[in-house]
């Protein structure tokens, strides 16, 4: 029994020891990458909003620590056993210096891996090198030198320490008040009233769907046959322009009504609208009667709603999440972190990040892996639409207002058999194959069809409005691929729109330049919902109905590298006139002027032969930035 205490004794104090290694060695890490994600944080939030999430990365790093520990640990601890039953030290020397040369190596040629992928064979041979003596080194330091290794680092594992303990109760606290651990919510039907003087309104938005890859917008590979055939007796505008070139940024502006430099929502996590929890969409459709449905595919799409309490106003609602399948390593851990800590937690993702170094670990394993790269939080699009039906099959209360967010076509561009290779040779790069891209628009497509289809055979559309659109396009032009960053060329906010089920007989082809922030001015006037005029968009409405519209400037921008509590310095603009267009780089001061009538792939700068329009373009573009900035300067005062 003694001899048994002892044994377990002796295995927990080196279990200890190489713990107490590992968690300094993670922690120092962890240290590092915290100045360095406070050096983006601090742009569009305090301190206390950046403690919860390193308390919940300093929590997750232990575990995994711990992991990593008993993973180094329980072969040595097998060879000693082994090396006790041959009672030969010299087997058990011998065996522990082979484990921990190949242990070290084994470390070294992963993290090359994650660091050094694509790395040319001649520097393989020089980590190889530099790399075998570099494993001895620390094998001998490790089996030599390992309680002055213990006693040197006692004071960091007692700060280290001391940090996760109290991580605990914030992470514990916010946890148990800031989050809900659900992948869709649906509350009781009560209250509500069958109107069917009003219609219901279903807003589809494809994400990072360009309408210059769509065939119905005149693109010469037939991407959209389905979407072709049933807008011939819709109404299809063909100069919408997208409130800026990536997600959070416009759907914050679909949400509110606002442009980007009023909601505020600049930068990835920086998701708090500027009264965005009182002056939104779904607040005003279910306070007016409307029955209201989210079905959200992309995290980013998501998070304007959470981060602000909007999904509160919802019935029902969907994480994107709720529709994955075939999760790989990587997806699976996502899922469970997005589950659990997704809404309370600002970098909830702090240790997935694929510039973290456990998740490239990840996403390397799940490279490898036979379920690859496909598995990885690609919703379903058949499942999400099949979700919405099964809903309103239910008999839910009328009218209703349903809001579906489909990941697709967004990257990486992975189009389901028997549509890859439909327009192109496979073997190309899927974030940058446009053949690849195209193929998944005709993907969405059918699944737009089978949709349609359904609800028609259902005789759910008698009453019912359906929004075609999408947050933002694609770009694989002037050497800018996908979206976001400082580029706004037309491929990324030239988006479609179509609207359908307002007793059309004739299709209508609009060509009035229109705004993203106009489609939810348009849905309360669809509503009867008088438009409020904290609202910068107007209902599209009246130019449907043939009325002539008042020339309006359309506006698109980034600002990305701006802080989001600060003035904006930093960003560029987009404005449209007619033909022309003008971009401006806020910080260097670049000015590219288009005429998109003849020039409409953005090749030739007209800005200095045509300086009357550029320059007033250019100083419509000051006039509103000196306006956003006294609207802010002057809040910020007040507070």
């Amino acid at each position: 029994m003694k001899r048994n205490y002892g044994l377990i004794s002796s295995s927990l104090s080196s279990y200890w020891k190489y713990f107490r290694l590992v968690f300094v060695v993670f922690f120092l890490y962890l240290t590092g990458d915290a100045f360095y994600r406070w050096d983006g944080f601090r742009y569009y939030a305090s301190f206390s909003e950046f403690l919860p999430s390193l308390s919940l990365a300093a929590l997750l790093w232990s575990f995994i620590a711990l992991l990593t520990t008993f993973l180094i640990w329980l072969p040595k601890k097998a060879i000693e056993l082994f090396c006790l039953l041959s009672k030969s030290n010299k087997v058990q020397r011998l065996f522990e210096g082979i484990y921990f040369i190949v242990f070290v190596g084994a470390a070294l040629f992963i993290i090359k891996q994650l660091v050094w992928l694509d790395a040319p064979v001649s520097l393989y041979i020089k980590i190889l090198i530099v790399g075998i003596p570099a494993s001895i080194f620390i094998a001998w330091l490790l089996f030599f030198k390992m309680d002055s290794i213990q006693n040197s680092i006692t004071p960091l594992v007692w700060i280290f320490g001391l940090y996760v303990t109290i991580s605990i109760p914030i992470v514990a606290y916010h946890s148990i008040w800031k989050q809900r651990n659900i992948d869709m919510y649906q509350a009781p039907i009560h209250g509500y009233r069958t109107d069917t003087s009003r219609p219901n309104i279903i807003f589809i938005s494809f994400d990072a769907l360009t309408n210059r890859d769509m065939s119905v917008y005149g693109y010469h590979k037939p991407t959209t046959p389905f979407i072709t055939e049933w807008a011939k007796n819709a109404t299809l505008f063909k100069e919408l322009k997208a409130s800026s070139n990536w997600t959070a940024s416009t759907v914050s502006s679909l949400v509110s009504g606002k442009r980007v430099w009023t909601h505020r929502v600049f930068q990835p996590h920086a998701y708090k609208i500027h009264n965005g929890n009182t002056e939104n969409l779904p607040n005003l459709l279910k306070q007016n009667g409307y029955y209201t449905m989210a079905y959200i595919a992309n995290g980013r799409a998501m998070a304007p709603y959470s981060q602000n309490g909007i999904d509160d106003y919802f019935d029902i609602i969907y994480k994107g999440i709720t529709f994955s399948n075939n999760l790989n390593i990587y997806g699976a851990i996502e899922y469970k972190i997005d589950k659990y800590f997704g809404e309370a937690y600002t970098l909830y993702d702090w240790i997935i990040k694929r510039d973290f170094i456990f998740g490239k670990f990840m996403d390397y394993a799940s490279k490898i892996s036979q379920t690859g790269e496909k598995g990885k939080f690609y919703p379903d699009m058949n499942k999400m639409f099949n979700t919405f039906i099964d809903d309103i099959d239910k008999g839910i209360p009328e009218p209703y207002y349903a809001r579906i967010h489909i990941l697709q076509p967004h990257g990486p561009y992975l189009p389901p058999k028997p549509y890859e290779g439909m327009f192109g040779p496979l073997g190309q790069d899927s974030y940058t194959s446009r053949d690849r891209y195209n193929e998944l628009i005709r993907y969405c497509d059918e699944n737009f069809k089978d949709f349609i289809n359904t609800l028609t055979i259902k005789g759910k559309l008698n009453n019912t409005v359906i929004i075609l659109s999408a947050d933002h396009g694609e770009s694989f032009e002037h050497d800018y691929m996908s979206h976001g960053g400082p580029h706004l060329y037309e491929q990324v906010t030239s988006i479609p729109l179509i609207i359908k089920g307002i007793k059309e007989h004739e299709g209508k082809v609009i060509n009035d330049l229109v705004e993203q922030i106009d489609i939810p001015a348009t849905i309360l006037d669809l509503a009867n919902i008088t438009v409020p005029a904290w609202m910068e968009g107007s209902s599209l409405l009246p130019v449907m109905q043939g009325k002539n519209r008042i020339e309006q400037h359309v506006f698109s921008m980034n600002f990305e590298e701006n802080p989001q509590n600060e003035k904006i310095t930093k960003g560029i603009v987009a404005v449209w006139e007619n033909n022309y267009k003008l971009i401006y780089n806020i910080e260097n001061k670049e000015t590219l002027l288009f005429n998109l009538n003849q020039d409409p792939s953005e090749l030739n700068n007209i800005y200095y032969k045509e300086p009357e329009i550029g320059k007033r373009l250019l100083q419509l573009i000051h006039y509103n930035l000196d306006k956003s900035n006294m609207m802010f300067s002057s809040k910020e005062n007040a507070l």
